[in-house]
């Protein structure tokens, strides 16, 4: 159960400006939906899903698969914050 440390969660780790360990295409994305109101519960249930970053043959599929979900989201409610 995340505590409020860096490295708790991913999509809170990159509103607060730290890497959330899944890259800088990720952490940009969610900080530029994050304002959106009908993007949150979405990039949420996505930080979710990304899991451990222990296995790096899996994470790098994990990263790629929730970047490119992100990106789809941005598409359909539009980027730049509220």
């Amino acid at each position: 159960m995340p505590n409020g440390r860096p490295g708790d969660h991913p999509v809170t780790d990159a509103l607060r400006g730290d890497p959330s360990g899944f890259g800088d295409a990720f952490d940009a994305l969610v900080r530029e939906l994050w304002p959106i109101e009908a993007a949150r519960n979405e990039v949420d249930a996505i930080g979710n899903g990304l899991g451990s970053i222990a296995d790096p043959l899996d994470h790098a599929s994990r990263v790629a698969t929730a970047v490119g979900r992100l990106q789809a989201l941005k598409a359909r409610v539009g980027g730049g914050g509220a």
